[in-house]
């Protein structure tokens, strides 16, 4: 037998694994990914766009007017309030006044009833979103700072800020 069949037959395994290594696969169907883009309809289907790529999650149904919601709201002595809420990725809920974080199914089945009061929409003006946001929360209004940022159903995204 040649050298040159026997270097070949034993670098033939890294070479077929190497072409192995080089196949892509596409993501599982239905799982949303960090920085997606949402589009949502009105027949209960949600079109999850991340990187260019469309998926359809059937049987889903944004029950709010927003699909971002990120708040935070100091006080005095190192205490606030944040959620963090990104529709079919994220929720989570970091409450440093009473000392509770949860996320999760957990922050959402406690985040739903709060977003259920929320009738604010785009034309609604600061000063209301901000008092009708400490009322469903249940914060003081002697907040030293108050951020929220907030993308719509219809995709605008909007920020109300108030430091005190």
């Amino acid at each position: 037998m040649k050298m040159s069949n026997i270097v070949f037959i034993l670098f033939l395994p890294f070479i077929l694994l190497q072409g192995c290594n080089n196949a892509t696969s596409p993501p599982p169907e239905n799982v949303p990914a960090e920085h997606n883009d949402h589009t949502i309809t009105n027949n209960g289907t949600d079109t999850i766009t991340n990187n260019g790529t469309d998926t359809t999650v059937k049987g889903t149904e944004n029950k709010f007017n927003f699909t971002k919601f990120e708040l935070d709201v100091d006080y005095a002595r190192d205490k606030s309030y944040e959620v963090d809420y990104d529709y079919g990725i994220e929720a989570e809920i970091k409450d440093k006044i009473k000392g509770i974080i949860v996320n999760g199914d957990v922050a959402l089945s406690e985040l739903n009833p709060t977003f259920e009061q929320l009738k604010f929409d785009t034309a609604t003006p600061k000063s209301e979103v901000i008092a009708e946001v400490l009322k469903a929360f249940n914060l003081k209004s002697d907040y030293t700072k108050f951020e929220l940022d907030i993308v719509f159903l219809d995709g605008t995204k909007k920020e109300y800020n108030s430091i005190r």
